[in-house]
């Protein structure tokens, strides 16, 4: 997992206006490494934390991936499923009423759940591998896809008569690569206008924030 690099943290503070409301916020700028190798893009993130002494920048950066792993990954399994999810596409959801929609997304939160609850079953049953770096130890849930995990489940709803040990069995041959601890540059449809920042730029600065949205400033 990267490790991020203690010394090269840096916030300020700034504002962000929006609809009429301005909000004091906290930037912290931060570079990561992987196994020892630096990524030279700066990661950036915001938070309403603003005390500096309470909250330490590199514990801020350190919890945040622990955020990305355990919410959006979450969330990027569930969205799987979704035709058309990602920005650009259209809408994700068939209904066309508030009512029905709190209940297609109320639909899709628990099926998504239930096929995450046959899939650590599935773990739990499973065999631990016979090589590769999870060699002898237990399967975890994360070991196993999710994508075919579904395509299995609703084949054998389909079926009808598929056996529960039968169905967990299936969804345990199919592993997946875990900790490989990549890293690769960003590929953007619309690439941004300005250059990345650099170590050059993280210097301690005062200066306004001004908050572009919606293409006016904010």
């Amino acid at each position: 997992m990267p490790a991020v690099t203690p010394a090269a943290v840096n916030s300020y503070l700034a504002e962000v206006s929006g609809d009429g409301v301005t909000m004091a916020v906290r930037v912290v700028e931060y570079f990561v490494e992987i196994e020892g190798q630096e990524v030279k893009e700066m990661f950036c993130l915001i938070t309403s934390l603003l005390g500096w002494e309470d909250y330490p920048g590199p514990e801020l950066a350190a919890l945040y991936e622990w955020r990305w792993d355990g919410s959006e990954t979450a969330l990027r399994e569930a969205k799987a499923p979704l035709h058309g999810a990602g920005p650009g596409t259209g809408a994700m959801l068939r209904s066309g009423s508030p009512l029905l929609i709190a209940q297609e997304i109320a639909a899709w939160a628990v099926s998504a759940e239930m096929t995450r609850g046959v899939t650590r079953d599935a773990a739990l049953a499973a065999a631990p591998s016979r090589k590769g770096r999870r060699a002898g130890q237990p399967v975890r849930y994360r070991d196993l896809s999710l994508a075919r995990a579904r395509r299995l489940i609703l084949a054998a709803i389909r079926i009808g008569t598929a056996a529960y040990t039968a169905l967990t069995g299936k969804i345990a041959e199919h592993r997946t690569v875990t900790d490989r601890n990549r890293h690769r540059k960003r590929k953007s449809k619309s690439p941004s206008t300005f250059g990345h920042a650099s170590r050059e730029d993280t210097v301690t600065r005062i200066a306004p924030a001004v908050i572009i949205m919606a293409n006016n400033p904010a």
